[in-house]
């Protein structure tokens, strides 16, 4: 079995966002696995390894999602672990790591509204494809440009 931990990597660079990580040992072998979650100083708790937040907080809503997500990829992480570990066959860390970016590849957002404007040409909704596609094609490149 693996061990799954989150992690934070602060900013060398004064009052910037620091990078959430995760860092996955498995056979003695440690690799880190980014994450785009990005949070302050202030808002990481070291003792709990968890990002925190106060009540009267402009980035509430934010941190609490980021703690979702978290807590999300972590159940996901030791889920492939599990699988991999039940299939009784050796595997690496890279492995785990492995499976995991394939499998937030092939279920993200933008394969989901291909498949959907796929379906709704079969069915004959052309407008409403063409809609969902304009959509795509701006999410696409919004996302690219943060890159």
């Amino acid at each position: 079995m693996a061990s799954i931990k989150v992690k934070f990597r602060p900013s060398t660079v004064a009052d910037h966002e620091g990078t959430i990580y995760y860092q996955i040992i498995h056979e003695r072998k440690v690799r880190q696995l980014l994450s785009d979650y990005k949070v302050f100083t202030s808002e990481w708790d070291e003792s709990r390894s968890m990002v925190t937040t106060t009540q009267k907080s402009e980035r509430k809503s934010f941190i609490l999602s980021i703690r979702e997500r978290i807590r999300w990829d972590v159940e996901r992480l030791t889920k492939i672990d599990r699988k991999l570990d039940a299939n009784g066959l050796t595997y690496t860390v890279d492995d785990v790591i492995d499976e995991f970016l394939r499998y937030s590849n092939e279920y993200s957002l933008f394969n989901f509204m291909e498949s959907m404007i796929v379906t709704l040409k079969q069915r004959n909704q052309l407008r409403t494809a063409e809609t969902y596609k304009a959509a795509l094609t701006v999410s696409r490149s919004s996302a690219s440009m943060r890159m």
